[in-house]
């Protein structure tokens, strides 16, 4: 007996007559499982091949019960919320404003540094140029910018 883990074959017994009939792990029913399980794990061993196939399949079968957990996106402060941090002088020195493109000229949202530089939310520079510190590249970063 070959077992896909795409599919699985099991096989129904009534008064005289068998059938065969595939099912994907998906599609089986919580009964249907048990008694899959409980049919192979008491007849065979997990150190044979075929009953390590049958704990894979029963590891595979324990999983699709399971429901996905997704992390949340996390969710950056806004262009007021860090021009409000630079205000109240919680942003590096150097950060002199935050100021919010204007889309109508196609502008990004960028951040404008006391030497006269600027640089966009994705990176790239604006005008200017400006080596970050240390400081300024972890502020930035955990605000959600791109860093050049």
């Amino acid at each position: 007996m070959g077992i896909n883990l795409g599919n699985v074959t099991v096989s129904v017994k009534s008064d005289n007559s068998a059938s065969t009939l595939p099912m994907t792990l998906q599609t089986m029913t919580p009964e249907v499982r048990q008694a899959f399980r409980s049919d192979f794990e008491g007849a065979l061993s997990r150190f044979t091949p075929l009953g390590r196939a049958i704990t894979l399949v029963n590891s595979l079968l324990e999983i699709t019960n399971k429901p996905l957990k997704f992390a949340k996106p996390k969710k950056f402060p806004s262009i007021n919320q860090l021009q409000q941090l630079v205000k109240k002088g919680r942003a590096p020195k150097s950060i002199d404003r935050f100021d919010k493109g204007n889309p109508n000229h196609n502008e990004d949202d960028h951040v404008r540094f006391d030497n006269g530089s600027a640089l966009y939310r994705d990176g790239t520079w604006k005008h200017g140029f400006k080596n970050l510190t240390n400081s300024e590249s972890q502020f930035l970063n955990n605000a959600g910018w791109i860093l050049p």
